[in-house]
């Protein structure tokens, strides 16, 4: 079998690909999992953290966690 790199999504205790993927049902394969930040939310987190400390606001989440929740509703 040739090596794959997929994303996926853990949701409900099964990672889940993004994608259709080409293995046969019940295949066993070995994964690395390496969590991914999407950019664009980087960024936007970046300036939502910035605000939050220059208002003194105390917030014990963090920032781009929350907003990835929020993406994928």
């Amino acid at each position: 079998m040739i090596a794959k790199e997929i994303e996926v999504i853990y949701e409900g205790g099964v990672f889940k690909p993004l994608k259709k993927v080409d293995f046969l049902e019940r295949t066993k394969i070995r994964i690395r999992i390496e969590p991914t930040k999407p950019k664009g939310l980087l960024k936007l987190a970046e300036k939502f953290e910035k605000k939050q400390k220059e208002k003194g606001i105390e917030i014990d989440e963090d920032p781009l966690e929350v907003l990835i929740r929020m993406r994928e509703r």
